[in-house]
C-alpha cells in the first residue's frame, strides 16, 4: 500500500509540474508570430494580440504582419524582401496562400522555415486546419515536379 502510495504521488507530482511547465510557456495572448534568428536558420516566436475576431479578417491580419516584418531588431522576416503574399483564400477550412514568382528563388533551408512558421501561425487561427501554397496561383511544386499539397 505504501508503495502504490509512494508511486501515485510522484505520478501526481510530475503531471503537475508539466502542466505547471505549459502553462508558463505559452504566451498570455494564445497567438503566436514566427521569424527568424539572425542566422536565417531556425524559427522563433513572439506572442501577438490580434485586434481581428472573425476568421478571414485575422487571416489577412495575420499575412499583413508578415509583410510589415519583426518587432524586434535581433529577429528576421520569415520572408525575403521580394517574396510577397498575394492573396490568400479560406475555403470551407482550408486555407490557399498565394505567393509571386520570387517565392521559387528562396534556398531550400529557408523555403522549409518560410512553410513551417506560416503554417504554425495560420493553423492558430479558429477555422483554418489545412493550408496550402500556391505561387502566382499554381500549386507549389517540389524539385521533382511533384505538388507539395495540403499541410
Amino acid at each position: 500500500m505504501k508503495r502504490f502510495l509512494l508511486v501515485w504521488i510522484s505520478i501526481s507530482a510530475m503531471l503537475l509540474a508539466s502542466c505547471s511547465f505549459l502553462s508558463d510557456s505559452e504566451p498570455e495572448s494564445g497567438f503566436l508570430l514566427y521569424y527568424l534568428n539572425e542566422d536565417l536558420d531556425q524559427l522563433e516566436t513572439k506572442a501577438y494580440v490580434p485586434s481581428a475576431a472573425e476568421t478571414a479578417a485575422l487571416v489577412s491580419e495575420v499575412a499583413a504582419m508578415q509583410k510589415a516584418g519583426p518587432p524586434d531588431q535581433k529577429l528576421r522576416s520569415l520572408l525575403p524582401e521580394e517574396v510577397s503574399i498575394l492573396d490568400t483564400q479560406l475555403e470551407g477550412s482550408t486555407l490557399t496562400v498565394d505567393f509571386n514568382t520570387a517565392y521559387t528563388t528562396m534556398t531550400v533551408g529557408r523555403e522549409m522555415l518560410v512553410r513551417g512558421g506560416l503554417v504554425r501561425e495560420f493553423l492558430q487561427i479558429i477555422g483554418v486546419e489545412r493550408v496550402i501554397f500556391t505561387v502566382e496561383g499554381e500549386p507549389l511544386t517540389d524539385s521533382y515536379g511533384n505538388e507539395i499539397g495540403m499541410m
